[in-house]
């Protein structure tokens, strides 16, 4: 966490591993611990990683975006060269018992919401290929 401020910039935070030179750069991995109870009448969700870009009350500026983008191939060999990674969007599993109870996590997507404009739309599209 960074400090606030009531007059100038806040600090920024980056996470990022070194690079590797004939070896694998080190992952970054957001993980929740479990959770569980102890006694039986205490039930606990699981934790949630939540990501939020930043908000701006300044006039004519747009909010902070998010962007999540997989790593890139980058080695141009015909033989097998490099495979972009991909972006998996996945809604939690459900393992209870009950199928009107106990279903899968779904996967919402939106677009955002405007005031007086137009709401934000969702695009749908393929990867290119010279091929």
């Amino acid at each position: 966490q960074t400090g606030n401020t009531t007059f100038g910039n806040t600090g920024g935070m980056m996470f990022a591993t070194g690079d590797a030179v004939d070896g694998v750069a080190g992952d970054i991995e957001v993980v929740v611990g479990y959770s569980t109870s102890g006694a039986q009448d205490t039930l606990h969700n699981g934790g949630d990683i939540m990501m939020a870009a930043g908000e701006t009350k300044d006039v004519g500026m747009t909010g902070g975006h998010v962007r999540v983008t997989a790593g890139l191939g980058s080695n141009p060999s015909d033989v097998d060269g490099g495979s972009g990674g991909a972006v998996t969007i996945r809604g939690g599993a459900a393992e209870g018992g009950n199928a009107e109870l106990n279903p899968g996590g779904n996967v919402n997507l939106h677009g955002g919401a405007a005031l007086i404009g137009y709401g934000g739309a969702l695009f749908f599209g393929s990867g290119y290929s010279d091929a």
